[in-house]
């Protein structure tokens, strides 16, 4: 059986998965921000916002809310590794779903009894 500590990893990263897919699909990717009920969501990026340069990691969310809403070629236009770390995160929820299923004992662990 697993161990407490796992099955409460298991726990988080399905509740951050579902929650990242969920915004990737209420969020609205724009040129350079992305938007929510059209209100622009500021940038966040601190390196950006001191040197005017894209870091390796901007685009990404432009690029996850391209893949929430199913538009591939413009999530690779906005950054080449979004759709792959995309699907790396939406597999998380099966995958976790299945290991919490799996797991089925409760979350918390009775020391052996010995004797």
């Amino acid at each position: 059986m697993a161990h407490p500590s796992d099955r409460y990893a298991d726990i988080l990263f399905l509740v951050l998965a579902i929650g990242v897919v969920l915004l990737s699909i209420i969020f609205t990717p724009g040129e350079a921000r992305v938007n929510v009920l059209g209100v622009e969501i500021p940038e966040v990026c601190m390196f950006k916002r001191f040197t005017g340069w894209d870091c390796f990691g901007c685009g990404l969310t432009r690029s996850f809310t391209w893949m929430g809403q199913g538009a591939w070629r413009q999530a690779f236009d906005q950054h080449m590794l979004g759709p792959f770390a995309f699907v790396f995160v939406g597999v998380q929820i099966p995958y976790r779903a299945y290991l919490l299923w799996k797991g089925s004992g409760p979350l918390t662990s009775q020391p052996d009894q010995v004797g």
